[in-house]
């Protein structure tokens, strides 16, 4: 005499083998919204925007000792998509940017200066900003052109991820588009007319 298997048991047996129709989590659809075509070309064209500046910039030579400021801004605008496709509110990604900015511009400017290894490169990246801050506090002057290249280095991060961060969230090119222009501008303005293909390239991917 064979038992009968209880009903309630081959209903779970049958939701067990059947394959699941639950979504995918979040972070998967998040992937995917990423990869849209219209995110890529939105990103794009933004980079454009910020990296016609920064070459502009570059090119200029204002001062001798020059981090990558076009790394610095494709890693701002990497840093800004990711931390928008995650959701994070604006009061967390926003100072999150800033110190992985800081970061990300120490990193640049100590491996341009001439010290043998990555430790003694830190350390006088350290040394010659406390000399440079305790002239400023006491109200002495500096000739070092460090202190600039790291202004310029915070700056270009600043507004690659700002721009990034609000044009991604407030889908808004203009974020991005109005404040490198304006940087460009200036910029040129100190420059021979030679230079002005830049702003070419940022009026083709501004339009």
């Amino acid at each position: 005499m064979t038992a009968s298997t209880p009903a309630w048991l081959r209903d779970a047996r049958r939701t067990a083998d059947a394959p699941s129709s639950r979504p995918a989590p979040r972070p998967v659809q998040r992937l995917g919204q990423a990869l849209s075509w219209d995110g890529w070309i939105t990103l794009g064209l933004l980079a454009v925007v910020l990296l016609s500046t920064v070459w502009s910039v570059e090119q200029a030579e204002w001062v001798p000792v020059r981090p990558s400021l076009s790394l610095i801004a494709f890693l701002g605008l990497a840093a800004a998509a990711g931390f928008e496709r995650l959701r994070w509110h604006s009061a967390l990604a926003l100072p999150m940017g800033l110190a992985l900015g800081i970061l990300v511009v120490m990193w640049q400017t100590a491996v341009v200066l001439p010290a043998p290894g990555w430790n003694q490169q830190f350390d006088e990246l350290v040394l010659r900003l406390e000399k440079w801050w305790t002239l400023a506090r006491t109200g002495g002057i500096s000739i070092d052109p460090l202190p600039f290249a790291v202004f310029l280095a915070l700056l270009t991060w600043a507004a690659s991820f700002v721009s990034t961060w609000f044009v991604l969230r407030r889908l808004d090119m203009w974020w991005g588009v109005l404040p490198a222009g304006f940087a460009l501008l200036t910029n040129l303005s100190y420059l021979p007319e030679n230079y002005h293909g830049y702003f070419l390239t940022y009026l083709f991917a501004a339009m």
